[in-house]
């Protein structure tokens, strides 16, 4: 307790009963009573369904979000739940995920900043991802044409096709190790 300024404090707060609430089993009418508190509970609980994004779009049709970020009237709040979406969607439904900023930005002119800030680490993750792809198509490509070429040099100098699958193999163990290493 004594690394706490206020160890008095961190003793109420640390040693105090809590409840623990299992949202996956509340409905999200439940959720929504919940005040403050209801928005962040919402993307917790749906942070793992397939359908994250269409079921943030129905929480923004349904005004749920713009309710909860006006009473709580924290721009530090929604530039959080932004940063939330932003870790949960990570290129997995790009054109969704620009739909919904949009009518984000549309729900939130006020904070039109922040949600294009979002836009544009959605685009810039995509861009790496896309890079990151294309490197590793790169290689294997690399690796088929060295394949495809050590085959045709040993076939014209003459070597037997035993020797060629041995050497061919150890090609591959190469590209396997490689791989591995990153």
């Amino acid at each position: 307790m004594e690394c706490f300024e206020d160890s008095d404090l961190a003793r109420h707060v640390m040693f105090k009963p809590f409840t623990l609430i299992d949202l996956t089993v509340l409905s999200d009418e439940e959720i929504k009573e919940h005040g403050l508190a209801a928005l962040m509970e919402a993307l917790l609980k749906h942070s793992r369904d397939k359908k994250f994004l269409t079921i943030l779009r129905r929480l923004l049709k349904d005004e749920f979000i713009q309710s909860v970020v006006r009473q709580i009237g924290d721009r530090g709040y929604f530039k959080d739940m932004l940063a939330y979406i932003a870790n949960k969607v990570q290129a997995e439904e790009p054109e969704e995920a620009y739909q919904l900023i949009e009518e984000l930005a549309g729900s939130f002119p006020e904070d039109r900043e922040a949600v294009m800030t979002l836009a544009d680490l959605l685009r810039e993750e995509g861009r790496q991802a896309g890079i990151q792809k294309g490197m590793e198509k790169g290689r294997q490509v690399g690796w088929e044409e060295a394949r495809c070429k050590l085959e045709q040099r040993l076939r014209v100098a003459g070597s037997n096709p035993t020797e060629i699958s041995r050497l061919v193999s150890l090609l591959e163990h190469e590209e396997e190790s490689y791989q591995s290493e990153e």
